[in-house]
């Protein structure tokens, strides 16, 4: 029963995520030609390129330390605040959790 269920959301989030992703990816493996949208080919030109040139490789370095450095400030800012309100019997527990929730909720029509 619980794949049933399973199965809709699963399809939903390949064809959504999975896919778009692979055809990105297979696209990647195309020769660049400046003046040309797209050079159907099978060559790891763009990867050579991407990490042999000391611009890209800072601008990867970067991206890498900048998500590091807020996956750290919000594991140390969402722990205790998780731990906190599993924790609490407070009759502001519901409201508590919404404050945290409500940021994510977006209105009708966006």
């Amino acid at each position: 029963m619980a794949g049933a269920l399973l199965g809709p959301a699963t399809l939903a989030v390949v064809l959504g995520l999975l896919v778009p992703l692979a055809i990105l990816f297979r696209y990647s493996f195309n020769r660049f030609v400046p003046g040309r949208l797209m050079v159907e080919a099978l060559t790891v030109e763009n990867y050579v390129k991407f990490f042999t040139d000391p611009y890209y490789v800072a601008i990867l370095v970067r991206t890498l330390r900048v998500s590091a450095v807020c996956m750290v400030l919000c594991l140390v800012m969402g722990f205790p605040l998780a731990y906190v309100l599993a924790r609490t019997q407070s009759r502001w527990k519901s409201a508590f959790v919404m404050l945290v929730v409500l940021p994510y909720a977006r209105p009708a029509g966006w």
